[in-house]
């Protein structure tokens, strides 16, 4: 099905397919970018900054989760030759996974277990919405 656009409406196989490729992303980018934000900034700043270690290496995981989700995402999409934007699914990951944490954090609103499945989930329902969003005219 085609919308006015011309661009392939996503079907329900591709859309699981990309929530797939999000959280297989998501792990890896937890891993590497939560890794290396955990090396630099933990090691380095974290004293400075007045967190502990294991709050730098939440906050960088799940940073890490929400742009490998955003890039899971847009290859798999691509392999489907699903027509979305590459570059703006993975801000958009990192971004949410950001605004979830801080917000909240700062409104002080649920323990540890709720900030870590806000974070993650919130991610991987912003990435396949703002992928499959049709940016092309």
């Amino acid at each position: 099905m085609r919308d006015a656009r011309g661009s392939a409406t996503p079907s329900a196989q591709t859309i699981l397919a990309e929530v797939g490729g999000a959280i297989l992303g998501g792990i890896l980018g937890a891993v590497v970018i939560g890794g290396a934000i955990y090396l630099v900034a933990g090691l380095l700043f974290a004293q400075q900054l007045g967190m502990g270690l294991l709050t730098v290496g939440v906050l960088g995981a799940s940073f890490g989760f929400g742009v490998g989700a955003g890039l899971g995402t847009a290859l798999v999409g691509r392999a489907f030759q699903q027509g979305g934007n590459l570059w703006l699914a993975p801000v958009a990951g990192g971004l949410s996974a950001v605004i979830a944490l801080f917000g909240m954090r700062l409104l002080n609103l649920g323990g540890l277990g709720e900030l870590l499945i806000v974070g993650l989930l919130l991610p991987l329902v912003v990435v396949v919405v703002v992928y499959n969003l049709q940016t092309r005219r």
